[in-house]
């Protein structure tokens, strides 16, 4: 409802209960700024076309899915991954040229802080915490691998779900699994639940 004059004047008025306090003015909030330290370290960002091509591409596919993959969820769930992983998908394309896509270990955090920053659901929030972790592994030296295969262990922690719970554990295990041979090989690993032929 607008804050007309007439309604206002209706608010100020005084009544019999002693409980209401009536209205006081105020002036401009004003937000100060975060204190050093506090403020988020924006990457550097660093050009390498290959993994450009790669994000992009993973991201065209994730937005282009939008509608299976709500169709899948709304078998089981809210009915909206798709369009949640859209969502983030769109923005961090967005953001591309911001990223640090030559430091694979600063690209991971710069992914977790980008789905941080857009997250409209728990597929958003799994996948921070998934690059958040990648992004510590790859800082001790471990291959792409060894780093993302850590974020899904993360993931099964924060989340509770294990191989086998039909979530998107099932998916990320084994293409990550596979993910040793190259993309290829991952992109076609088999999500199978255990004991399927």
């Amino acid at each position: 409802m607008p804050l007309t004059p007439d309604f206002l004047a209706a608010l100020q008025t005084g009544v019999a209960p002693g409980a209401w306090p009536g209205l006081q003015a105020f002036g401009p909030v004003a937000v100060p700024p975060l204190p050093d330290g506090l403020a988020p370290i924006r990457p550097v960002s660093s050009g390498h076309p290959a993994r450009q091509a790669v994000l992009q591409r993973c991201c065209d596919i994730l937005t282009g899915a939008g509608a299976v993959l709500n169709g899948l969820d709304a078998k089981s769930g809210g009915g909206n991954t798709g369009s949640t992983l859209a969502s983030a998908a769109r923005a961090l394309k967005g953001a591309v040229d911001r990223l640090p896509l030559a430091d694979m270990t600063q690209l991971y955090r710069a992914i977790s802080a980008e789905l941080a920053q857009t997250m409209g659901g728990s597929p958003d929030v799994l996948l921070a915490i998934c690059f958040s972790a990648a992004g510590d592994t790859s800082a001790a030296g471990r291959d792409r691998a060894a780093a993302l295969s850590a974020g899904l262990e993360r993931v099964c922690q924060v989340g509770g779900a294990a191989l086998g719970d039909r979530t998107m554990v099932d998916a990320l295990a084994p293409a990550l699994a596979a993910l040793g041979s190259g993309l290829a090989a991952a992109a076609k690993a088999p999500a199978r639940m255990p004991g399927q032929r």
